[in-house]
Formats: structure tokens, C-alpha cells, sequence
């Protein structure tokens, strides 16, 4: 948890409801541009996520967390744009500003609680596009939220000291309302969710490697996590996909 961060706040259901290193600096503009995003103006949000439609754009996973770290002086994660776009009817999105010239910031909201976390996209594409087709409110905290959420806080806990590395792989036939959950609840920048057909060689990688203790594998509600030894660091793999 960062320092100053206070502890996630679940809000209550809604009954009767269903599912629905740039720095910014305050300084003068080029000509034409909009005004720069002061980091006061989200002093408030708990993370950010960067949202890539395609890997590497705009100069790569090291430029973009290491640039949006300082603009926005809070963690960032690297998340490819189709595992958040199925959510995005469930979630509340709405802009906030730009840090320009080269991205556009939102503030989500989730079903369920309080916190709220900033999405960032490029400036120009697909990722923005899809970011504004999405609401305004997050959907009401009915059970299959909550359920889901307690999955999530439970994977967090289960990861909770082995997160130098997080592999996700995600569940793609959209049935675990965790994996909504997980990307921004967890506590490192250094998430890497899984691409379609690298599960195999990422399974292989955490089976081979040296584990961390006798309880170095567990499944919780379906979502295998193995924790293990990689490049130095305790790391850790959460896999919903079996």
C-alpha cells in the first residue's frame, strides 16, 4: 500500500438494482494546447492504469510507467486495452484532463466502492475511442460485484509480499467478476498481463522456478497463484484461466 494511502472502502449495495519523465509543470503552453493536468487535480485517485492497444506504443512499457510515475506521483500499471473493454459497461468513466501533448486521463469508478483510479490512454486511438464510449456511473454493488471483489482482496492477500513481479493471466470467458477487480487493486508497477497464446510459456516459467516455501501454490475460488523466485525478486502468478 503507498504511504498515506487509506485502506479500500467497499460501498453498499444498492437495493433493487442489477448489474449494470514528464513532469506536468504550471507553465505556459505551446500555442493551440490545453491546458497541462496539475497532479493536485488527482491527488485524490488511488493508481492510474495505462491502457495500450497495442504493445510498445508509445515507446514501450519502461517510457510510459516511468514518464506517467512522475506526471501523475502515484504507481502505474500497463494493461492492454482488451481486457479492461468487455468491463467498461460496469464502469464509471469520465475525463479529467490531458497530459499533453501525448495523453488523456479519465477517473473510474467501480461497483462496490469508493476509491477511485485514472485511466490513461495516447492522446490519438483506438484506446481513448473506447474510453469514450463507456458511462458515466458504475454499475450498483449487487452480489456478483461484492463476489468478486472479495475474490480480488483475497488474491491481493494471497500475492501480498510476492509482487516484484505479478503475472496475470486473465479469464477470458468473462465469467470471474475478480478479474475486473485485481489490476487496479493490486500494489506493484510491475503487472504483466498475460497475452492470448503466451499462457503456456508463462505456466512453464513459474513451475520451473525456485518456489518460496512449503505453501508456494494455492488456488482461491478457482484462480491458481504460485509464488516463486524470478530474476532476484519474489514473484507471483495468478491465473484464472484454469
Amino acid at each position: 500500500m503507498l504511504v498515506g494511502q487509506a485502506p479500500l472502502r467497499v460501498r453498499p449495495a444498492e437495493p433493487g438494482h442489477g448489474s449494470q519523465l514528464l513532469q506536468t509543470r504550471i507553465a505556459v503552453a505551446a500555442p493551440g494546447a490545453p491546458p497541462r493536468l496539475a497532479p493536485a487535480r488527482v491527488a485524490g485517485d488511488r493508481g492510474a492504469l495505462y491502457l495500450y492497444a497495442r504493445d510498445g506504443e508509445g515507446g514501450g512499457r519502461y517510457r510510459t510507467l516511468t514518464r506517467l510515475g512522475d506526471a501523475l506521483r502515484k504507481r502505474v500499471e500497463y494493461v492492454p486495452l482488451d481486457w479492461l473493454a468487455p468491463q467498461l459497461p460496469h464502469l464509471g468513466v469520465e475525463p479529467v484532463g490531458e497530459i499533453y501533448p501525448d495523453y488523456a486521463v479519465y477517473r473510474a469508478r467501480l461497483p462496490g466502492l469508493a476509491a477511485t483510479w485514472l485511466l490513461v490512454t495516447p492522446r490519438e486511438g483506438a484506446a481513448r475511442r473506447t474510453l469514450a464510449t463507456a458511462g458515466r456511473s458504475a454499475a450498483p454493488a449487487d452480489p456478483l460485484w461484492l463476489g468478486g471483489l472479495a475474490h480480488a482482496l483475497s488474491l491481493l492477500d494471497a500475492v501480498r509480499g510476492s509482487d516484484g513481479y505479478v503475472a496475470l493471466i486473465p479469464d477470458r470467458t468473462g465469467r470471474s467478476a475478480a478479474a475486473l477487480y485485481l489490476p487496479f487493486v493490486l500494489e506493484t508497477t510491475e503487472l504483466y498481463v498475460i497475452a492470448p497464446g503466451d499462457e503456456a510459456a508463462v505456466r512453464a516459467l513459474a513451475a520451473a522456478a525456485p518456489g518460496l516455501g512449503p505453501r508456494d501454490e494455492e488456488t482461491r475460488d478457482g484462480a491458481r497463484v504460485r509464488r516463486f523466485r524470478h530474476l532476484g525478486r519474489r514473484a507471483s502468478l495468478v491465473d484464472f484461466g484454469r
